[in-house]
């Protein structure tokens, strides 16, 4: 089905996408504290008190029609999944950074590591697990979305939600329910895939550490 692989497909690109920008600002959040801090956090949680449907609207209008005539394209659809699942990305990141002291930021500063060099070395290998849970919550719900596939998907670029409400109309719900199983089994198993991983990096890790301190 279309649909599904758009999904899919929408899915782990939209959540690796959300996480890894994310991931970004929150830890320039983090270094720079007071004001930056504050406005880090207020761009990626104000698109939770605005209406999915209003997200939607206003994507459909601005990004639809010239200059940029995104309509009936996954693009748009990836855009508007970015900007409303915003604050879970930035709830899963801040969850992830919040573990990592800054005690060990400042000692790979002190061996003169640059600030990209510590944050892809030594960061970013100990925010996996939890960006990784994140990232598993992101693509749950840009799967799931159906305000804004509902207004932004159609037959030209089709995804999950909108295959549901077609097959809905029609009243054919036994192949609704095949499809409702279909997705299930297919987004439980990439979430414990990607769980999996997440957990295999910390078992990774602390074999590392284990073997180093021997």
């Amino acid at each position: 089905d279309p649909g599904t692989g758009n999904s899919i497909l929408l899915g782990a690109i939209g959540a690796t996408i959300s996480m890894a920008v994310v991931s970004i600002m929150v830890h320039y959040g983090r270094e720079r504290k007071g004001f930056s801090s504050q406005l880090v956090e207020g761009v990626t949680k104000v698109p939770g008190a605005i209406s999915h449907i209003v997200f939607g609207v206003a994507i459909l209008v601005t990004f639809a029609g010239p200059p940029f005539n995104l309509s009936g394209t996954l693009t748009i659809l990836l855009l508007a999944y970015y900007v409303i699942y915003l604050p879970q990305a930035s709830t899963g990141a801040e969850v992830a950074r919040g573990q990592v002291g800054n005690e060990l930021m400042e000692a790979s500063s002190m061996l003169g590591a640059s600030r990209f060099q510590t944050f892809r070395k030594v960061l970013l290998p100990l925010m996996l697990p939890g960006l990784t849970a994140g990232w598993a919550l992101m693509f749950v719900v840009i799967v799931g979305d159906l305000t804004a596939s509902a207004i932004l998907a159609g037959h030209t670029n089709p995804v999950v939600s909108f295959v549901f409400l077609d097959i809905w109309d029609n009243g054919t719900f036994s192949s609704l329910a095949t499809l409702g199983v279909l997705v299930s089994l297919v987004t439980s198993a990439v979430v414990i895939s990607a769980l999996l991983i997440g957990r295999r990096s910390i078992i990774t890790r602390g074999s590392s550490t284990q073997t180093g301190g021997g």
